[in-house]
């Protein structure tokens, strides 16, 4: 916490660039003693101290201790939960990456698996490493087989570990954004800018779980922070380290190393902006400086750091490009019903997608601060408005909308967001300022809410094991059972974990073929049937269920629903969630349902 306080009272140096000069005594900057840094107004003379005055000192603290107090709220909504589910697997993707770092220590480190580059399964088996040290040395492990024999008898063992390790990436990637927003708009947009960060449900959610988004996040935030030092200054450090991050974003997620892009795109502008002429002159002079050694050797860095931390990639290729094609292939296919009849695509990105991020108010609010940026436009902007296009055009080129794939446009969007608002805030205008504290409030309410509703529904005990306990408990040995699995991939990981050698049990992903084997018991969770009833009618693949599910649910139905198990969020009794809950924002809650045939009396 220290090293991050420090770093805090270090970046308050650049808190009012535009209204004053800011005199920094060095060692303030690696201390974080603040009464070494001295801020003097622009129009005075520099040399005059008697300017110090203790409240800037004090206000400077003061924000020392908001900016702590956020960031220990957004640890405690990000840490608490890592024990999820256990010992029960309810994520589907959080096995490929656990199991890996748990493979590695056969002693082979080719992960025989490219759907995702290998630096976070890597950064797994190392945390996975100090466990089993530190757990041998307190006596917990007695040996490296007993170690790796607890991934099938005690998860907890390596999830917890492994879940707190993508915690910390998202906490990190809360200080880069701050510092990012802090560098390009100010110390009003930084503030709110990590704020929203902080509390924003997606990024609450999926920083407790062990999958590639959130640690991308990071690294595509830190390259994109240097290729705006690059556009400003074009320093060689500044090039490297934008390259040196944007290689390990592609490290741990393949589409992150896109953020290279910027910059290329920031050393463009910068080129053109230092030449002078025809326009004519300046373009056939751009095309020569973009082949400087000062661009292509951090280039190839990016692309020798991914190697670096892949290096299957090319040690393994046959097996790199089987698996990557494969990824490419599920991007254009899709998963199945998940995404069916969402019509225009881009729409259902803009009105659905990143309205769920963190609700319509912070949507407002994106949508008016990128909007404005265009209008406000400058290099800066220019910066931000590209990464933000050229992404949002590669999420809508797929056929695969899951709303943890857009976690790496949420820092530029809330940023944007933050900027509307915080100008809002200060501004002399009645209107302006009224508009922006309702939706600054708002936003703050609605996303503090839901996002304590989301950590504490990992703390409680799952409505899957809780099901589970109750039908063991209430249903006889040997009873016919009707299971409804789901299409969406999620192999039985949303269905209670009953075991089934009690009883007499039937799967199928058709309700209607689950009804035909006239069960005593069926069992529903919500990632069975809300495709079936989200798209209804329209579709000859969901027709038949659709009518089944819309039967079983009727008050003259054979069967009556006898229990429900549900965790659903909720504001003032409005579902959080929405009608159709987005696949990846419904993980933590199922919603189970069990119906029971009625008897013929």
């Amino acid at each position: 916490m220290s090293l991050f306080a420090g770093h805090f009272a270090a970046s308050l140096q650049f808190w009012q660039l535009r209204k004053t000069t800011i005199s920094i005594n060095c060692s303030a900057i690696f201390t974080g003693n603040l009464y070494n840094i001295h801020t003097i107004p622009v129009n005075h003379n520099l040399s005059d101290k008697t300017l110090l005055s203790p409240y800037a000192s004090t206000a400077k603290q003061n924000n020392i201790l908001i900016l702590f107090a956020i960031f220990l709220i957004a640890t405690l909504l990000r840490v608490l939960g890592a024990g999820w589910g256990m010992p029960y697997i309810f994520h589907p993707d959080e096995r490929l990456m656990i199991a890996r770092g748990v493979y590695f220590f056969s002693g082979d480190l080719n992960p025989h698996l490219f759907i995702y580059p290998s630096f976070l399964m890597y950064i797994l088996f190392f945390v996975d490493a100090i466990v089993f040290i530190g757990g041998t040395l307190l006596g917990s492990f007695v040996s490296l087989s007993h170690f790796t024999g607890l991934y099938h008898t005690d998860p907890a063992v390596f999830y917890i570990p492994n879940r707190i390790t993508i915690a910390i990436f998202g906490l990190l990637s809360l200080y880069a954004v701050y510092r990012l927003a802090l560098h390009t708009f100010g110390t009003r947009t930084a503030l709110l800018s990590f704020i929203f960060m902080a509390i924003l449900p997606v990024h609450v959610l999926h920083s407790h779980f062990v999958t590639t988004d959130v640690p991308c996040l990071l690294f595509v935030v830190l390259s994109f922070y240097h290729s705006i030092r690059v556009l400003e200054h074009g320093a060689l450090k500044n090039y490297l380290l934008a390259a040196l991050w944007g290689g390990l974003a592609a490290g741990i997620k393949y589409n992150g190393g896109a953020v290279i892009l910027c910059l290329i795109l920031a050393h463009a502008l910068r080129e053109w902006e230092s030449t002078t002429g025809t326009v004519i002159y300046r373009i056939v002079h751009l095309a020569k400086k973009m082949f400087k050694i000062k661009l292509l050797a951090p280039c190839l860095l990016s692309i020798l750091v991914f190697i670096f931390t892949s290096p299957y990639t090319v040690l393994d290729l046959q097996a790199f490009i089987k698996d990557f094609m494969f990824q490419v292939t599920v991007q254009r296919r899709g998963h199945g019903l998940i995404f069916l009849g969402i019509g225009n695509k881009v729409l259902y990105e803009i009105f659905v997608v990143l309205r769920n991020w963190g609700g319509t108010l912070l949507w407002v609010s994106m949508l008016v601060g990128l909007v404005r940026s265009f209008f406000k436009i400058d290099k800066v902007k220019i910066l931000y408005l590209f990464w933000i296009g050229f992404y949002f055009f590669a999420l809508v080129t797929s056929n695969d909308f899951f709303i943890r794939y857009t976690l790496l446009l949420v820092p530029f969007m809330i940023i944007l967001a933050a900027d509307f608002l915080a100008r809002g805030l200060a501004s002399a205008k009645i209107a302006y300022k009224s508009v922006a504290i309702l939706l600054t409030v708002g936003t703050i309410i609605y996303m503090g809410v839901y996002s304590t509703l989301i950590t504490g529904s990992l703390v409680a005990q799952d409505p899957r094991i809780t099901a589970k306990k109750w039908f063991e408990s209430e249903v006889q040995h040997s009873t016919p059972v009707g299971l409804m699995t789901s299409s969406t991939g999620m192999q039985n990981r949303d269905d209670p974990p009953i075991d089934e050698s009690r009883y007499s049990l039937f799967k199928s992903t058709s309700i209607a073929e689950v009804l035909e084997q006239q069960p005593e018991y069926i069992m529903l969770s919500r990632y069975d049937y809300i495709d079936f009833l989200r798209i209804g009618e329209r579709s000859e693949y969901t027709r038949d269920s659709f009518y089944a599910l819309t039967k079983l649910r009727s008050e003259q139905a054979e069967f009556k629903l006898v229990h429900v198990f549900d965790n659903s969020p909720t504001l003032f009794g409005i579902p959080l969630l929405g009608r159709y809950p987005m696949h990846d924002m419904m993980y933590t809650f199922p919603r189970i349902e069990i119906y029971k045939r009625q008897s013929d009396e």
